[in-house]
């Protein structure tokens, strides 16, 4: 994996690169936490100043609308884990991609957050992994699935055996073949919207899809994801004149 790829996949999403050049550092809590995001640097303001943040509570949904025709395309590839500092994240660099209302994006990377980030009703999960995508364009697109306590998950759980409990550079395991298609099935019944990134810089324009089903995994294993990350989630923003479609 090169790295391009590595700087491209983290500025994606996890912000470790940004605090590595020069930026303020952020975090979850405290004087750096959520609610001062947007202070802590001027490329950080639309955290305070967007209109358009994710994640939400996905309960304010409008009635079914028109929902984006989703076709996955993804492909089985060694583990290639990382610890951003942030988030545990796998980076996907084998051309796996979904085709979003006829256009291509790029699986990049995915990750987790513990509790879930998006809501409904109110109600949070005990986990949430989100499947970024990028077009060639730049556009950002991402499929988030919930993630529950109810049954063992073999996909997922050979992720979290292998996730680092520290900030690490990225690590392949040639000897651990991950199929994102079985870790996250395509989107049927879905909510979608217009929303942001949910970490620094927040930048607006991604499109989001969260699964309604959510994905099976033992509290065992999510308890060992949450104690390599800790708590990672921010807090739901306002929807504002938002539309958000619900699943059908």
């Amino acid at each position: 994996m090169s790295a391009t790829l590595v700087t491209l996949v983290t500025l994606a999403w996890g912000g470790a690169a940004l605090a590595e050049a020069g930026k303020p550092a952020w975090s979850y809590e405290g004087d750096n936490g959520p609610a001062r995001w947007s202070v802590l640097a001027s490329e950080f303001a639309v955290c305070g100043a967007g209109k358009e943040q994710s994640p939400i509570d996905l309960g304010v949904a409008d009635a079914p609308g028109k929902q984006p025709r989703v076709v996955v395309e993804y492909k089985p590839l060694p583990l290639t884990i990382l610890h951003n500092g942030h988030t545990v994240e796998v980076v996907v660099a084998n051309g796996s991609r979904i085709v979003l209302d006829g256009k291509p994006y790029e699986l990049l990377q995915f990750h987790f957050h513990t509790p879930s980030e998006h809501k409904v009703d109110g109600k949070a999960y005990p986990a949430e992994v989100h499947f970024v995508h990028r077009s060639a364009d730049g556009g950002l697109a991402v499929i988030g699935a919930f993630i529950d306590g109810t049954a063992a998950n073999r996909a997922l759980a050979d992720i979290v055996a292998y996730a680092p409990t520290t900030a690490t550079a990225p690590r392949t395991y040639t000897w651990v073949t991950i199929d994102p298609s079985r870790i996250m099935p395509p989107p049927t019944a879905f909510w979608s919207y217009g929303g942001s990134l949910t970490t620094p810089p927040c930048s607006e324009g991604v499109r989001w899809m969260v699964q309604k089903a959510p994905l099976p995994l033992s509290r065992e294993h999510i308890a060992a994801l949450s104690k390599a990350m800790g708590p990672n989630a921010r807090p739901v923003q306002p929807v504002g004149a938002r539309q958000v479609a619900a699943p059908r």
